[in-house]
């Protein structure tokens, strides 16, 4: 197990760190943050299942391959595989954008993943919450280590590959991993395995016909159920992933990274406590821009008459919800829609809000809507290329009104960001809006039961109580 420069490849080391990792080692607020990604990301999920009409077309393909009944297909119901629940539930938790974020450069570690632990979960059954709690919680940790090795290294995060295809297949089996009670070796060996499922560009989201955006996490969910059940039975991976000559980092990122990242304090220190929560369906990069439009319009009254121009300052990575512009201004789809910064700006004005219906297709033909849209203009600004060394991604918004007063806004840290965390009564709101757009009507009775053993997991004696509410 060793690299081209004769070392321990560091895979073993993290594969080590999962094995012997257990709920004890785990402290209150790391808990506490797992819950709060576990609790978002099964709302945005269930939402998810009823936004889009092509996650009913990817369960009713699943079902038609059969197998045995092992995990429960969320909302739409049913049992298959663990294999094929995972790809299943995994279409549905970014259909809405709202998944939750690392905005440091760890990029989403949660929604690939969760779909991954619930399905193996089931697949092995009777699995209580601190053993989920405690499988999450590293899958979480191990995403994001890796994330941030490239993120923070000396070229930067660079936008060429997509996180969660590339990293999701590894967070998936790790946690897959620990609800089997895999040892280190077979840990590495699932995590080597996954790595021959690792990918997905960024072309995703800048492309015009994206519909495939929406099922994402579908496939990293997959690999990593896939992998740690092959690692169970014996079967042997590359334990060489990360660091090999064609490993992880020398093959996707031309050998980029800072490993310090990967092992410092690790098991000690648990990257999900920085992970925020997304206050809007949009992506992360937008989030700032979001309580940035909605600053200005609230605090100095304006409706869309008073505008005359919109000008939005953009970095590098931003770039992309920027152009080309007439694309952002209206887009074809909802997925589009939640990439598309001048829309997001116009739609927020004219609404003064952003929600999940700010994406409805209704939402993406209204007349004002759109009209704003077109005083959108764009303005490059170098500083905001890069991510600031404390995770900061600015949005700053200046509006020009019909008698030429000038409103602006900076906002370095969104609202959900743990500089700026959302509240428990607000996560749990954004829970139940999410879950009333389940694909099938959930009873209040359900959701609020749901609520209640999500935010005390840690005393569930089986996590199928939680699934069987949503099914």
């Amino acid at each position: 197990m060793t690299s081209i420069e004769g070392k321990e490849d560091i895979g073993l080391t993290l594969a080590r760190n999962i094995a012997a990792t257990n709920y004890v080692d785990i402290p209150g607020n790391v808990v506490d943050s797992t819950k709060r990604s576990i609790l978002d990301t099964l709302g945005v999920m269930v939402g998810g299942s009823g936004v889009n009409p092509g996650v009913g077309e990817v369960v009713k393909l699943v079902r038609e391959m059969g197998g045995r009944e092992e995990s429960t297909i969320m909302v739409f119901g049913g049992k298959v595989p663990a294999i094929m629940a995972a790809f299943a539930n995994g279409s549905m938790s970014h259909v809405l954008n709202y998944d939750d974020i690392h905005t440091g450069g760890g990029g989403h570690s949660t929604s690939p993943m969760l779909p991954a632990a619930l399905a193996v979960a089931e697949r092995v059954g009777k699995v209580n919450g601190k053993v989920f709690i405690t499988a999450v919680t590293l899958g979480i940790d191990l995403f994001i280590r890796i994330a941030l090795a490239r993120a923070r290294s000396k070229k930067g995060p660079g936008y060429d590959w997509h996180k969660s295809g590339v990293i999701g297949p590894f967070a998936s089996a790790a946690a897959a991993s620990k609800l089997l009670g895999l040892d280190e070796y077979k840990i590495v060996n699932a995590l080597g395995i996954a790595f021959l499922q690792s990918a997905g560009s960024l072309q995703m989201n800048w492309g015009s016909n994206i519909g495939i955006a929406c099922h994402r996490d579908a496939f990293p969910a997959k690999a990593g159920v896939l992998s740690a059940l092959l690692a169970q039975c014996g079967i042997t991976g590359d334990n060489d992933w990360l660091q090999g000559e064609s490993g992880l980092y020398n093959l996707y990122f031309r050998g980029d990274c800072d490993p310090f990242f990967l092992t410092d304090k690790l098991g000690e220190r648990f990257e999900g406590v920085n992970v925020g929560i997304k206050a809007f369906p949009i992506a992360g990069g937008m989030l700032c821009y979001g309580d940035a439009i909605l600053a200005i319009v609230r605090e100095y009254d304006i409706s869309p008459d008073d505008i005359a121009e919109i000008t939005v300052s953009f970095g590098y990575f931003t770039r992309h919800f920027c152009e080309p512009l007439e694309l952002r201004r209206r887009p074809l789809d909802r997925m589009t829609a939640t990439l598309s910064l001048p829309f997001i700006i116009a739609t927020a004005i004219a609404k003064r809000k952003i929600n999940i219906d700010s994406f409805s297709s209704e939402s993406l033909e209204d007349p004002t809507t759109l009209k704003i849209a077109q005083k959108v203009m764009m303005k490059h600004e170098f500083e905001l290329d890069t991510i600031t060394p404390t995770g900061a991604r600015p949005g700053i918004i200046e509006i020009r009104t019909n008698n030429g007063e000038l409103k602006s806004k900076r906002v370095d840290f969104p609202y959900g960001h743990p500089k700026d965390p959302m509240t428990t009564d607000d996560l749990i709101e954004k829970f139940r809006e999410c879950v009333s757009y389940a694909a099938k009507p959930i009873p209040k009775s359900n959701t609020e039961e749901a609520i209640e053993l999500l935010l005390n997991l840690e005393e569930v004696d089986d996590i199928s109580q939680v699934i069987r509410l949503f099914t």
